[in-house]
């Protein structure tokens, strides 16, 4: 009966394990201004693909990783960000197979000597 326990568990484990895949993320700027992102791994042993893409763009993101996420955009303060798969993992659960979106708000830069505050 133990055998038989322990064997159910190991089935379990490699179940779930091997249901965890990569998953889409696909990138924005809020005011859909383009903009050139990069990626760089952080923790995990796979890097995202691609690592570099104009968006809107989708970057997968493999299981087990952390990655941080650089845009530059013309016009507009360079933003960066962390994400872990494990969040999307959490943030996508019971989705309805629709790609998870990240739209990321970039500060625009004020023009140089012209006194006019920046526009959120």
């Amino acid at each position: 009966m133990r055998i038989l326990r322990v064997s159910a568990i190991i089935a379990a484990v490699v179940l779930v394990a091997g249901c965890v895949k990569p998953i889409a993320l696909r990138v924005e700027v809020l005011d859909r201004a383009p903009a050139e992102l990069r990626t760089e791994m952080v923790s995990g042993s796979k890097p995202t693909v691609p690592t570099e893409c104009m968006t809107p763009c989708t970057v997968e993101v493999s299981p087990g990783t952390t990655q941080r996420i650089h845009l530059r955009a013309d016009g507009y303060h360079p933003a960066t960000l962390t994400i872990q798969h494990e969040d999307l993992v959490r943030l996508t659960e019971g989705a309805s197979g629709e790609e998870p979106l990240l739209r990321v708000p970039l500060i625009r830069r004020r023009p140089v000597g012209s006194g006019v505050e920046p526009t959120p």
